[in-house]
């Protein structure tokens, strides 16, 4: 998930793994470490990509770095929507063979 500044930057990036490291387990009882903000626990060197990046380009970025998503950003790095990748391994005949779908969200607040 990026993570924005105020003037709707993206300024780095936030992971459940990100998260679970100020997760402590003690006795069967999960606390959180203290004191800790967003910039403590996010990923700084952001890979995005720019609305006219071709997909195909974005998807081998997004598998040599193994990347669930890229944020797709203007020329001032603000956030235009997230590319998010999922994916089956499917194995073939001596080797494996990924298949992958992209998912588009859309920034910003949501039509009704």
């Amino acid at each position: 998930m990026p993570v924005m500044s105020a003037e709707h930057r993206i300024v780095g990036m936030l992971s459940v793994e990100d998260l679970l490291q100020f997760i402590i387990i003690d006795d069967g009882k999960m606390q959180h470490v203290g004191g800790k903000r967003v910039a403590d626990a996010m990923s700084t060197g952001v890979i995005t990509a720019d609305p006219v990046s071709d997909i195909r380009r974005v998807a081998q970025v997004m598998q040599k770095y193994h990347l669930d998503s890229v944020p797709i950003a203007d020329d001032q790095d603000k956030l235009i929507l997230q590319l998010h990748k999922s994916g089956a391994v499917i194995q073939g005949n001596s080797s494996y063979t990924v298949r992958t779908a992209y998912h588009i969200v859309v920034a910003g607040p949501h039509q009704k």
